[in-house]
């Protein structure tokens, strides 16, 4: 079997999705067991226990956890999983701390020395004099967290909790487990015109790498919100050694330990989707930090990613384009930049923590697929807990496992992570851009902070939605890069023929050296004006260069009437100066990568609409196209050589194509439901019954999943439950019909609009389980009669969202999630449930 047919139909289990398994209840090793092999037979091959200790947040989040974070009893309870792992062939993450962030050991490291340990930051007091400032810490609310950029305390950190997982589980070590997962380590934040984030030895440390002192000008750094040039070139010098401290005292210890006992360093930092987080947030420089992961991550909370959010909006003011909102549209790509450069073939994320529990299917696969789309390989998914008990049927927001109507349904998923994800892995990618992450200029503040975050994300949205991929850079990269005898820029693993350079005084004067040595070489450097004019040339340029799908022919805003067949695209294509094209398509949301083996090329293409998108596609190569169905493992040839075809893709669909010597023969026997060539003929809209199958609603102390053999049959009409089932209620039913042919055939049920998943059982046959849509499914249909059972499940908003359940929860189980607010702006998804249709057979 060739190494990617095996990569498609047999990932490594590394690519299997996790979750994090919060331990917040006693360690019994029955019902760790009884979970392991619940997560096991829905298809996760990969676990991330997550301790929860009583210490972690008893003033938000208890916890009944025991035995204690780092005793004997615990690391006990994690050898027994171990070796269970191990016996049923899954991965385990070794998540390193109890609770987050990560580098306290859940409040001993303040133990073991709070004198020496604690954080630390600088402000002025009441006569405008500089003093240090160190927090009040209360541990019956949360276990206090030291400075980890103090000497020492990492060491200390690691001695306490890495050390102690090696005398426990060490034979496992690169083995059943292959990777720590530390998050978001932190140092102290720094507000502008309030406080500095300080240590014991910083003034020392400043003055022996830039060569002068910081501290008379402690004052002004604190104080002035909008900095002159002098003090702006001050505050670049302080936030480089901050970044550099939390690089050296952090991020490498870890990486060397992991690489002394045979595994690899891996993680995400705090508030990593936003550029402001290099000054505000606890990493200094992203893009340095995640360099320093094996496995670089992010996070994605709170629907910082989410359908209808993902679009930066501009409105006219003259010939400029204002930016009126702040979303970053290529965040994940500041770990996969890392992991690209750093020759790593692992990108990680953290994935659906408070997002809410009427987060659709849809919704899921979307987030999931912009991030696969941007690079991410890995997902650990929150959150299955020990329990779903007191305070906690209102946290963390999403509750997969038995508690939540779609875990039953939800296999499907975890097997589409695997492949596509292991198939993100393979060769290569193939980016030729880089984009200069202009720190410096977000470092000096005021003014020239706020544009260069607005061109930021100008930046990544006109590239991402002109096909053209790129990684992230830094200055320093840039200045260290090595120029190639085919003209090209080094930097790392990969090398770039173009670099887009944002407007910025701020830019290293090697850096500038260099590029200007690589443009005479005949590398092409853009320029990228503060007021975002002037782009159509440089995209131009940057389209041409980008060959990994050559470019594309009608882009954003630029509409033509879509070719209805071979004839009418060749003659669109002519009208194009004889350039050849990858994509053509209606003005759409579609974003694609590529990777680059051996013997194939790879395109991963994501719909980020919500409505379905027509194209026709044909690829530069000289090689065979062949699609790679997740669901049945098949390669189905779609084309020949340079041979362009239609393709539709879903709301929120996704296509992963093969281009190189076909790896099977399959015929398919009826047209794929993902192209034109299908049509209706039979619409079955009579004759429905309903029946309540299975419920879950908020007990007196816990959720409760009940099911209702008993309940009655109703007939009923397609469309919304809620008037027959209850507006309140979460869980699964069925719908039935019986339903007659005039001949038999093979073709396709279309099960049209579902809220929120399906399990098909027709003439008693299950069907593929599918977790989203479309809700499509090859039958054989009988002449005469024909039985349909369809197993509808809806979310669990239903029975959490509303205001007397919540009341409930908050009266009873005090104290309230600090989470609750953020959750209650969810509560307002669409709480629409069953089996809207139409439902129809297609041929």
């Amino acid at each position: 079997m060739s190494s990617i047919k095996k990569a498609f139909l047999s990932p490594s289990n590394i690519f299997s999705p996790s979750f994090f398994w919060l331990w917040n209840e006693k360690l019994d090793f029955k019902t760790l067991k009884q979970q392991i092999d619940d997560m096991h037979a829905h298809g996760i091959r990969a676990l991330c226990p997550h301790p929860f200790p009583k210490g972690f947040r008893p003033g938000s989040m208890p916890s009944a956890m025991e035995p204690d974070y780092l005793t004997p009893g615990f690391f006990d309870c994690i050898a027994k999983v171990m070796d269970y792992a191990k016996s049923l062939g899954m991965h385990v993450w070794l998540y390193d701390e109890g609770g987050w962030p990560s580098g306290g050991a859940c409040g001993k490291i303040i133990a073991e020395d709070k004198e020496r340990f604690s954080r630390r930051s600088l402000v002025l007091n009441e006569k405008g004099e500089v003093v240090e400032f160190r927090p009040d810490y209360h541990p019956e609310y949360a276990a206090p967290y030291p400075s980890v950029i103090e000497p020492g305390v990492t060491e200390l950190f690691i001695r306490l909790t890495h050390e102690q997982y090696r005398k426990a589980i060490g034979s496992h070590f690169g083995k059943t487990t292959l990777m720590t997962f530390t998050d978001e380590p932190n140092m102290d934040a720094c507000i502008n015109g309030k406080r500095l984030c300080w240590c014991s030895d910083f003034a020392e440390e400043f003055e022996k790498r830039k060569g002068y002192d910081i501290r008379p000008f402690l004052k002004r750094l604190i104080q002035t919100k909008y900095p002159g040039e002098s003090l702006q070139r001050i505050r670049i010098d302080y936030f480089d050694v901050r970044a550099d401290l939390s690089l050296e005292r952090y991020m490498l210890p870890i990486r060397e330990w992991c690489h002394a006992n045979g595994m690899l360093s891996s993680g995400h930092l705090d508030n990593e989707n936003q550029p402001s987080g290099n000054t505000r947030s606890g990493y200094g420089h992203i893009l340095r930090s995640l360099r320093a992961f094996d496995v670089p991550g992010i996070d994605v909370i709170w629907r910082q990613l989410f359908p209808g959010k993902e679009k930066i909006k501009y409105v006219q003011e003259g010939a400029r384009d204002i930016e009126v909102n702040n979303f970053n549209p290529a965040f994940p790509k500041y770990a996969s930049s890392a992991a690209h450069q750093n020759g790593g073939k692992y990108v990680l994320s953290e994935s659906l923590a408070v997002y809410g529990n009427g987060t659709s299917p849809l919704e899921i696969k979307w987030v999931l697929d912009y991030q696969l789309a941007r690079g991410v390989n890995l997902f650990v998914l929150s959150a299955y807990s020990m329990h779903v008990k007191g305070s906690n049927m209102g946290a963390p927001g999403m509750h997969f496992g038995p508690q939540h109507p779609y875990w039953e349904f939800m296999q499907p998923i975890f097997t589409y992570l695997e492949r596509m994800g292991s198939m993100m892995a393979q060769g290569k990618p193939d980016i030729d851009i880089a984009v200069l992450y202009d720190v410096r200029s977000i470092w000096a503040g005021g003014k020239d902070a706020q544009k260069a975050i607005k061109l930021h994300h100008y930046i990544a949205e006109r590239l991402l939605s002109s096909y053209c991929d790129f990684d992230y850079v830094d200055d320093n990269q840039l200045a260290d890069a090595a120029i190639t005898k085919d003209n090209r820029l080094r930097i790392g693993k990969m090398k770039y023929k173009a670099v887009v350079i944002p407007a910025s005084k701020w830019l290293k004067a090697e850096a500038k050296s260099k590029l200007e040595h690589f443009s005479r070489q005949g590398g092409l450097v853009c320029y990228a004006p503060s007021d975002r004019s002037g782009w159509g040339e440089y995209l131009g340029e940057l389209v041409r260069i980008e060959d990994n799908m050559a470019t594309f022919a009608f882009c954003c805003g630029y509409p033509r009437p879509f070719p209805k067949n071979q004839l009418e695209l060749e003659k669109e294509l002519k009208k194009w100066s004889g350039e050849e094209y990858a994509l053509l398509s209606t003005p759409a949301n579609l974003r694609v990568t590529k990777r680059v083996t051996n013997t194939h090329s790879i395109y991963f293409f994501v719909n980020q609409e919500m409505y379905t998108v027509d194209t026709w596609l044909r690829f530069k190569e000289e090689a065979h196209v062949s699609y790679c169905d997740f669901e049945t493992g098949q390669f189905i040839p779609l084309a020949e050589s340079r041979q362009a075809f239609q393709w539709r893709f879903s709301p929120a669909g996704s296509a992963l194509f093969l281009v190189g010597k076909p790896l099977s023969v399959h015929k398919r026997s009826v047209a794929l439901p993902f192209t034109f060539n299908t049509k209706t003929i039979l619409t079955i809209a009579d004759n429905w019954t309903l029946q309540m199958r299975r419920k879950h609603y908020v007990g007196k102390e816990s959720l409760v999943v009940e099911d209702t053999p008993d309940a009655p049959v109703m007939p009923t009409s397609l469309g919304d439950w809620r008037p027959m089932l209850g507006d309140e209620f979460s869980g699964s039913a069925f719908y039935r019909n019986c339903f007659r042919s005039q001949a038999a055939f093979d073709g396709w049920l279309d099960l049209g609009k579902v809220h929120n998943c399906a399990k098909v059982i027709f003439n008693g046959k299950q069907l593929p389980l599918k977790f989203f849509g479309p809700h499509i499914y090859p039958v054989h249909v009988r002449r005469g009669n024909n039985k349909l059972e369809i197993i509808v499940a809806n979310s669990l908003l239903n029975a959490t969202a509303p205001d007397h359940v919540q009341d409930y929860i908050e009266k009873h189980f005090p104290p309230e999630s600090p989470y609750k607010k953020r959750l209650l702006a969810f509560s307002h998804d669409d709480q629409s449930s069953g089996l809207f249709g139409p439902v129809t057979i297609r041929r």
